[in-house]
């Protein structure tokens, strides 16, 4: 299995049990709406109402991330063309020119952000191409360099990998 299996594997295990756990939070969410126990007991008693809004909002972020799930098992088997240039199912190597040995691994991928996996020693954080830093990666190559500026400093960024 190559590193980039390796990530997706370990993303998409993440991702699946975060919908379990939803998934038993919204049925408890559930349960609490229609437990004899919440039953509206004054006018502002508004505990079954904030319970069956809470399962809602849960039984839709599962469906979310199920389908997210969906198309991450179908990005990861599919075996994209090497193009050279950063895209959608890449990984990236970043590499701080104002501190070299300063290493960063991201992957792109839609609609996931923020999972952290390790590999190998190596930390790798999904990466949406909506994001900031996934709009200045999209279409890039190895040695292209970024400037990445936020709210009090700026970085000098160069593409090591690509894979």
């Amino acid at each position: 299995m190559t590193n980039k299996n390796k990530i997706f594997e370990k993303i998409i295990i993440r991702v699946t049990k975060e919908v379990a756990v939803l998934e038993r939070a919204m049925k408890s969410a559930h349960e609490d709406a229609t437990h004899s126990e919440t039953k509206q007991e004054g006018k502002y008693d508004t505990r079954a109402i904030e319970a069956g809004y809470l399962a809602g909002a849960q039984a839709e972020r599962a469906r979310i991330l199920k389908s997210n799930l969906d198309l991450l098992i179908k990005l990861k088997d599919s075996n994209l063309p090497k193009s050279g240039k950063v895209k959608i199912g890449s990984c990236v190597c970043l590499e701080n020119e104002d501190n070299p040995g300063d290493k960063r691994y991201y992957v792109i991928i839609p609609l996931i952000a923020g999972v952290e996996v390790e590999i190998d020693g190596k930390t790798y954080m999904s990466l949406t191409p909506e994001s900031a830093l996934g709009k200045k990666l999209i279409g890039r190559a190895v040695e292209d360099n970024l400037v990445l500026e936020n709210f009090n400093s700026t970085r000098h960024m160069r593409i090591l990998d690509i894979f």
